[in-house]
């Protein structure tokens, strides 16, 4: 599994590259953004992402557990929602929530607007 995630109001950097670019934006761009990836497994509703690669070095070589749920969508497919609580080192405790639907659900939805707009 590989996944991606990212903050859409991440500001550009001063610099070509980002190695180039001054230690406080490289800090801000790094923030603002996600990205492990490795071999999983699912046991009853939870995915268990054992993490190979990265940005978070702490995660490397650890798993990281999901609630793994498939819900209905409003066009009667399934979306699969992945969850994982934690607490901050200050106590604060966060929830996070993703939710997938299949690229050919996507598809079919797109040609059915293109279909009633055109």
């Amino acid at each position: 599994m590989w996944g991606t995630l990212m903050r859409v109001d991440r500001e550009p950097v001063d610099g070509h590259t980002l190695a180039a670019a001054p230690a406080d934006q490289r800090a801000l761009a790094a923030a603002g953004y996600l990205n492990y990836a490795g071999s999983y497994r699912v046991e009853g509703s939870t995915v268990i992402h054992s993490v190979e690669v990265s940005l978070f070095p702490n995660w490397i070589g650890g798993d990281q557990h999901r609630s793994m749920e498939w819900v209905e969508n409003e066009r009667g497919g399934l979306d699969l929602v992945l969850s994982a609580r934690s607490t901050t080192d200050e106590g604060t405790s966060t929830y996070n929530r993703l939710q997938w639907r299949r690229l050919e659900e996507w598809d079919q939805t797109t040609e059915d607007a293109e279909t009633q707009t055109g």
